[in-house]
């Protein structure tokens, strides 16, 4: 499957197609701004800039591909999109990024222990905020669903730290990353982007402790610096009105393109319609009104 040109000029995609897959046919990334199928001539000016200045490190970058669907031109395209096409920036975003991965040795964390990562059982952590991948959405993203609505913050920081969870967040990035290699190599498609479901139910203005603000910020760098453009799609469901409080705090350390991928909505006659409209009924759990038995874990 090769990417439709677009704007991109024919020359340029005759050098690289090859290698380009096609988006899935439900999603628009082909025809938005910055993306294969619709790069102008700045953007693609660009793109060649980035690849000649990081000549040096293209055998370490090689090694971080979600392959088969990313390529180096695909991954440099998501980290000139998180820097608005500004080379210089963009270029210092992927070198300390690569560096980073290289000094954490991050292509062998999805085997660590994460007992070991947290200096604690793991299960203390997910007692707090339970996570799983279950499902892909109608254009083939993964969705990962996550449960805030319980999680006194200070109990998980009695066990461990901000920083070893910043690390064990990681793990589970590169899980839900590896995803997207298998939903790529099913559909066919080029599938780089992941759906977060974000269950607040029960949440209470209470929890927006000093240490929450602080993990949840943790987790906010993290994917900012090292996982950019992964974030397709975030639904928060059964927000509870104190929740907007928090979102104002929160949406400061987001820029305007992803606070626009993040819709917050109530309970289920609000949010099943939304979700529905997402995914398959057979793609998400009974408990949220599909058909799927939850593979929550336990």
């Amino acid at each position: 499957f090769l990417v439709k040109t677009g704007t991109l000029s024919l020359a340029w995609c005759l050098s690289t197609a090859r290698t380009i897959m096609q988006y899935h046919p439900e999603s628009k990334l082909g025809e938005e701004e910055g993306y294969f199928g619709s790069l102008d001539k700045k953007q693609e000016s660009a793109l060649n800039e980035l690849k000649e200045k990081t000549k040096d490190i293209e055998s370490t970058i090689t090694k971080y591909l979600c392959t088969p669907g990313e390529t180096i031109e695909c991954l440099m395209l998501r980290f000139l999109r998180a820097r608005a096409f500004h080379v210089g920036n963009a270029e210092e975003l992927l070198r300390a990024d690569m560096a980073w991965r290289e000094e954490n040795d991050v292509i062998n964390i999805k085997n660590r222990d994460s007992s070991d990562i947290l200096g604690c059982d793991e299960s203390l952590i997910t007692e707090q905020v339970p996570q799983w991948q279950q499902g892909y959405d109608k254009q083939g993203r993964p969705v990962i669903w996550k449960e805030f609505g319980h999680c006194l913050t200070y109990k998980m920081l009695e066990v461990t730290d901000v920083e070893k969870i910043g690390l064990y967040h990681v793990k589970t990035m590169e899980q839900y990353v590896s995803c997207l290699s298998t939903s790529t190599e099913k559909t066919g498609y080029n599938i780089e982007q992941l759906v977060f479901i974000i269950d607040a139910k029960d949440w209470y203005l209470g929890l927006a402790t000093p240490s929450a603000y602080s993990f949840l910020k943790t987790l906010t760098i993290v994917d900012n610096l090292h996982y950019p453009e992964r974030l397709g799609k975030m639904v928060v469901i059964n927000s509870p009105w104190g929740l907007s409080i928090a979102w104002k705090v929160i949406r400061t350390w987001l820029d305007s393109k992803t606070q626009n991928k993040i819709e917050i909505v109530g309970g289920p006659s609000a949010y099943q319609p939304v979700l529905s409209a997402l995914m398959d009924p057979d793609q998400y759990p009974i408990e949220y009104g599909g058909t799927a038995v939850s593979m929550k874990p336990v």
